[in-house]
């Protein structure tokens, strides 16, 4: 039994498969295995991943119709046998040290879960030209990492080791833009123990087409799985307010000059729960607002920003 079970989805991945492989070879610690997920892929990924896997008993190969990223880990979790599952998509890279330094780390702190580490991104096929990734380090009890994924996405999917019990206390991936910062938020609320790593031991790949549209897809994700994951009483109405209406305050004028209007109705019965004050300021804004109108809502949200009230609401608004 592998003490490490990476998991890989790969959907039409044959571009960049071979070198996210390499570098799961590449590990100076050697105790794994991969499961590479073939996700109903139309191009040679499964040919690749067979030729390494007939190379290499610790390679297995997948094969399932088009599920999904998060259908596709979770498919992983059930086949994985190690004590400790890792993540790699299927474009990204990894130190050579990576899985060594973090087991290294687990046994000097067994009481972790949950270790990630720091890293690089970089744009294409330029690795050479890599910026630093933006992560938190240290040791995060379950409570303060929940309100830490609240200000952002700290955790790089492809930098985690997580022990195979608190993934099996979570469960499954969800199917969505974000599944990963939804399966954090998850981890935190199952009382997982966190700690951050200041090495920089992967290599994230980005690919700069449809950044401006995915900019939107992301920020919609992030009100659906704050919303989604919000248990009232664990963040101050302080931090609540800064989780959500910034990314609302940005996002509203974006969907509706695109004529998404309903979607914006959407997102606000979503938080209407959470924030039911400054829920009905954006109703009315979304009514009022549409293609000829929409200065109404750039106007008022200015004024509700700067004064920060909103139908006797005593709260004022912070970004």
């Amino acid at each position: 039994m592998p003490k490490v079970s990476i998991i890989m989805p790969a959907y039409n991945s044959a571009r960049y498969l071979r070198d996210a492989i390499q570098s799961v070879l590449g590990q100076s610690y050697r105790d794994w295995e991969l499961l590479v997920i073939n996700d109903g892929s139309t191009d040679d990924t499964r040919a690749v991943a067979e030729s390494y896997a007939a190379a290499d008993e610790r390679i297995k190969l997948v094969n399932q119709p088009n599920q999904g990223q998060g259908n596709a880990r979770t498919n992983g979790f059930g086949i994985a046998t190690g004590e400790w599952i890792a993540f790699l998509d299927s474009d990204d890279l990894w130190d050579p040290g990576k899985l060594e330094k973090q087991l290294a780390l687990a046994r000097k702190f067994p009481h972790i879960d949950f270790i990630y580490t720091d890293g690089w991104k970089f744009s294409g096929d330029h690795i050479t030209s890599n910026n630093p990734y933006t992560t938190i380090t240290g040791e995060f009890s379950a409570g303060e990492m929940y309100k830490h994924q609240y200000r952002e996405n700290f955790i790089a999917n492809l930098s985690v080791l997580v022990k195979r019990t608190i993934v099996g206390r979570v469960g499954a991936q969800c199917d969505d833009y974000c599944e990963d910062w939804d399966y954090w938020l998850r981890a935190a609320l199952a009382g997982a123990t966190f700690y951050g790593m200041p090495d920089r031991l992967f290599y994230y790949r980005r690919h700069p087409e449809g950044s401006s549209a995915n900019s939107v897809r992301i920020a919609v994700c992030k009100v659906k799985i704050l919303a989604k994951n919000y248990v009232p009483g664990k963040l101050t109405a302080k931090e609540t307010r800064r989780a959500f209406i910034p990314v609302l305050n940005d996002l509203f004028p974006t969907l509706l000059r695109t004529g998404r209007k309903e979607e914006a109705f959407q997102l606000v019965d979503l938080i209407a729960p959470i924030l039911p004050g400054h829920a009905k300021w954006y109703r009315l804004l979304v009514s009022l607002a549409g293609k000829v109108t929409l200065p109404l809502f750039v106007r008022g949200n200015r004024i509700y920003k700067k004064f920060g009230r909103t139908f006797g609401s005593k709260r004022r608004v912070v970004n």
